[in-house]
């Protein structure tokens, strides 16, 4: 790999694909990566991976973003019968749906940064048609939704994403309700994790919708208090 960085002379894109927060993945070059669809393109454009703290950004967070060349790509995508209903969307499928709905999602916050609200509205529009919220699970990569929909003033759209999620946290919650103490002891992270994307989902409807959040606050409180048995 490094005599092919010595030798390349740049007549020919470099591309890694995968890779972990270690050290030496990427062979070094975190700082200089481009997301590029689903893999990264090596450029001599420095982009740090340490955060305003100086703290190790996520591997979901690597890499700048050039809209146009990402947006040409992921318009190329087939996404043959990955929303069908007639199939069963097993564990690993959903896995790897984890890199298409958080790249979909930053491509579509870089263009809402550059103000063309059109292809980023057209972004995630793809990544909730091809990717059914209900059957990719990883909600909380899904949350982002909401706050983008309303920042490109499409509250309807907004509103449908929050009631999707709750609606699935609600069910989670009466699942959870229903348990007995022990056994509600073992699910302690599930409920947890629960409680604050829905948190999250009326947080941020708070900060666009007051009316639409009222709505959302009743059903935050009273599954709270179906918990409170299990909980105390």
């Amino acid at each position: 790999m490094l005599d092919i960085l010595a030798n390349n002379n740049w007549e020919r894109p470099i591309y890694f694909t995968g890779g972990a927060s270690a050290d030496e993945e990427y062979i070094w070059l975190k700082d200089y990566l481009q997301l590029d669809g689903l893999a990264f393109k090596f450029v001599p454009i420095r982009t740090p991976i340490l955060d305003g703290r100086g703290r190790p950004k996520s591997v979901l967070e690597y890499g700048r973003i050039d809209t146009e060349s990402m947006y040409e790509k992921v318009k190329q995508w087939d996404w043959k019968n990955s929303n069908s209903k007639d199939i069963y969307i097993d564990v690993e499928t959903r896995k790897n749906g984890i890199s298409f709905r958080n790249n979909l999602v930053r491509l579509a916050e870089q263009f809402i940064l550059e103000n063309n609200y059109a292809k980023a509205e057209e972004v995630l529009d793809m990544s909730i048609e091809n990717m059914p919220i209900e059957d990719y699970d990883h909600y909380s990569l899904v949350l982002g939704y909401v706050d983008n929909y309303y920042l490109i003033n499409k509250k309807e759209k907004a509103q449908k994403v929050a009631k999707t999620l709750v609606d699935i946290f609600q069910d989670r919650i009466e699942y959870y309700s229903g348990l007995s103490n022990y056994a509600a002891a073992h699910h302690g992270d599930d409920i947890e994790a629960t409680l604050l994307m829905y948190n999250n989902v009326v947080a941020t409807a708070d900060e666009y919708d007051k009316e639409f959040a009222n709505e959302l606050k009743k059903g935050y409180v009273n599954s709270l208090k179906s918990l409170e048995s299990i909980i105390e």
